[in-house]
C-alpha cells in the first residue's frame, strides 16, 4: 500500500512539473515577434497552396501517400499569430485566422490581419519546434530538415534494436516503418510528430530498462503526455505499441524472468493513457481558467463528434463513389461502419509490394522454425506482443467516426499490428545456434 502510494505521488509530481513545462515552452515561443516570422509565412503560404493542387489529383481510394495540407496550413496558421504582451492566454488560446490554405494564404497577403478563431481544445506543442524553425526556414526548407532527422533517428534505432535484440528485428521494423509509406512524412509536418515521438521514445525506453527499470511505467506516462501535447491528431497508438514491442522483445532476449509480459503490456499502456488523457483534461482546465466555460463547451462538442457513429454527408459522399468503383454489388448502407473502418485501413496497406514482402517474411519465419525452433517457449510473451498488436484493430472499430473521415493517414497506426505479429512469427527462433555451437 505504502509503495502503491509513492508511485501515485511520484506520478502527480511527474505530471504537474511536465505540465508547467509544457505551458512555459509555449509561452517563451509567443515571445517571438509576428514579423520576425513574416517572410518564412508568405514563402510557406504559396508553397502548400501549390503542394496541394498536386496533391488533390490523387484518388480518393488510392491515398497511401496523400498528403495533410489542411492540416500543416492550420499550424503554420497558428504559428504566425504570436502575442508577445499576452503570453500565457496566447498559449492557451492558440489562435489563428479561420483555417485552411484559403486563410492562410490570407494571412501571408495581410500581416496586420487579426485572428479570428482560438483553437484552444489542443495543446499546439508542435509550435515550440515551428516557431523557432520559421525564423530561419520556409515550409519545404522545414520538410528537408525534417527529412534528415528522420532518417537519423530511423537509422540510430536501427542500429541499437539491432545491438540490443538482434538483426533480424531491425530487419522487421525496418520492414514495418517502410510498409507505412514513409517517403511523404518528414515533407508533411502533421505527418512528422508521431514518428519522431515513438524513435526517441525507443532508446529512452530500451535505456531505463538496462539503468532504471523501477522509472519504466514513468517513461510512458510521459510518452503519452508527449503525445497528446505534440501531435495534432493522427495515429497517437506508434508511440505506445513501438516502445512496448521493443521493451518486451528486450526483456525476452535476456530472458527476464522477473517481468510479467502481459501485465506489464497492462500497467504501461494504463500510465500511457492516464499521461495522455490528463494532458488532454490540464489542457481544458486551463482554457477555462483563461478563457472560460464556452471553450471548454466547444471542445466538449468535438469530443461528441468524434466518438460518434455518424459520418458527415461528404464523406458519405466519398464512400459511396469510391466502394462503387471497387465492389458496386456492394451498398455503403448494407455494411457495419466498424467493417467499412477496418476495411479502409487495410486497403491502404494491402498493396501487391507489401503482401509478397510480407509473404517473405512469413515463409521465411515458418523455414527457420522448422530448422532453429527455441528449446525455451516464449508463450508469455507472444500473448503479450498480440495484445499490443491488437490496440489498434480496437481503435478502428471503436473510433469508426475519425478512421473513416481520416483513414489517408490513420491507418499507419496499423503498424503496431503488423511489427508485432511479425515479431511472434520470429520470436521462437534460435538466431544464436551457431553463436553456441562455437562455443
Amino acid at each position: 500500500m505504502k509503495k502503491n502510494g509513492k508511485i501515485v505521488l511520484k506520478a502527480i509530481g511527474l505530471i504537474i512539473i511536465t505540465a508547467v513545462v509544457f505551458v512555459g515552452l509555449l509561452m517563451l515561443t509567443n515571445l517571438i515577434p509576428r514579423a520576425s516570422l513574416q517572410k518564412n509565412i508568405r514563402a510557406s503560404a504559396a508553397q502548400v497552396v501549390e503542394l496541394e493542387k498536386a496533391d488533390e489529383v490523387i484518388p480518393q481510394f488510392y491515398t497511401q501517400y496523400k498528403m495533410d495540407y489542411y492540416t500543416d496550413s492550420v499550424m503554420l496558421n497558428a504559428a504566425y499569430f504570436t502575442d508577445t504582451d499576452h503570453p500565457l492566454n496566447a498559449a492557451i488560446a492558440c489562435c489563428l485566422y479561420g483555417g485552411g490554405t484559403a486563410h492562410l494564404s490570407d494571412v501571408a497577403a495581410n500581416p496586420a490581419i487579426s485572428p479570428n478563431y482560438a483553437y484552444s481544445r489542443y495543446w499546439h506543442g508542435y509550435l515550440v519546434i515551428l516557431r523557432p524553425l520559421l525564423l530561419v526556414f520556409d515550409y519545404i526548407q522545414i520538410g528537408v530538415f525534417n527529412t534528415y532527422l528522420f532518417f537519423l533517428l530511423l537509422f540510430f534505432n536501427l542500429i541499437l534494436l539491432y545491438k540490443k535484440i538482434g538483426g533480424w528485428f531491425s530487419a522487421v521494423f525496418l520492414f514495418t516503418i517502410i510498409s507505412l509509406n514513409i517517403v511523404v512524412l518528414a515533407v508533411n509536418m502533421q505527418l512528422f510528430t508521431i514518428f519522431a515521438i515513438s524513435f526517441v521514445a525507443i532508446p529512452v525506453v530500451l535505456r531505463l530498462y538496462e539503468k532504471r527499470k523501477d522509472w519504466l511505467k514513468y517513461a510512458f506516462l510521459l510518452i503519452g503526455m508527449c503525445t497528446m501535447y505534440f501531435d495534432f491528431y493522427t495515429y497517437p497508438v506508434l508511440t505506445f505499441g513501438l516502445p512496448m514491442i521493443v521493451l518486451l522483445l528486450a526483456q525476452e532476449k535476456v530472458k527476464d524472468t522477473e517481468r510479467e509480459p502481459i501485465k506489464q503490456v497492462i500497467v504501461m499502456l494504463a500510465f500511457w493513457t492516464l499521461g495522455y488523457l490528463l494532458t488532454w483534461l490540464i489542457k481544458l482546465g486551463l482554457v477555462y481558467a483563461v478563457l472560460g466555460q464556452a471553450e471548454v463547451q466547444a471542445a466538449g462538442d468535438s469530443l461528441v463528434s468524434r466518438i460518434s457513429r455518424a459520418i458527415p454527408a461528404a464523406t458519405y459522399e466519398k464512400l459511396v463513389s469510391g466502394l462503387a468503383d471497387i465492389a458496386p454489388s456492394l451498398s455503403v448502407d448494407a455494411l457495419p461502419l466498424w467493417l467499412i473502418s477496418l476495411g479502409l485501413v487495410l486497403k491502404q496497406m494491402l498493396q501487391p509490394v507489401f503482401l509478397i514482402g510480407v509473404g517473405i517474411i512469413i515463409i521465411l519465419s515458418l523455414s527457420l522454425l522448422i530448422v532453429r525452433k527455441k528449446v525455451e517457449r516464449s508463450g508469455k510473451t507472444v500473448w503479450a506482443l498480440l495484445l499490443v498488436a491488437a490496440l489498434p484493430l480496437v481503435w478502428y472499430i471503436v473510433a469508426v467516426n475519425p478512421t473513416i473521415i481520416h483513414f489517408y493517414f490513420q491507418y499507419r497506426g496499423i503498424g503496431v499490428t503488423l511489427l508485432g505479429i511479425l515479431s511472434t512469427l520470429l520470436i521462437s527462433v534460435d538466431f544464436e545456434h551457431h553463436e553456441r555451437k562455437k562455443a
